[in-house]
């Protein structure tokens, strides 16, 4: 199970950025203090690269933004399922399956 969610954590929807290079414009690298939240209350701190701004931690939401719930999926073999058997369900996980892992990854996302 740990490879198969492992290999899943590749393709998740986690975005971390842990700082920016030295620019010769500070514009294309401000490093505020912006923070963005989630349907579940969660906060993460923002960084500004450029024109686009990132989340600098890893997404912990069990719901949609409209509010509906992603179903968490604890076995590696239905986690599997899901993919292989091309069902379009959304579903995310804990690293490792430990949801003590979660503070430090986050959640980890299928394609859905």
């Amino acid at each position: 199970m740990r490879n198969l969610i492992l290999s899943f954590s590749i393709t998740a929807f986690v975005f971390l950025v842990t700082g920016c290079a030295k620019e010769k414009s500070s514009s294309n690298c401000d490093n505020s203090s912006e923070t963005v939240t989630d349907y579940d209350g969660n906060v993460y701190s923002t960084v500004k690269i450029g024109n686009q701004i990132w989340m600098k931690e890893n997404l912990k939401t069990k719901h949609f933004r409209d509010g509906s719930s992603i179903p968490e999926v604890e076995d590696g073999i239905a986690w599997a399922n899901i993919y292989n058997n091309n069902t379009h369900s959304p579903a995310w996980c804990y690293y490792e399956g430990n949801s003590s892992n979660g503070d430090t990854y986050g959640k980890l996302y299928n394609w859905y």
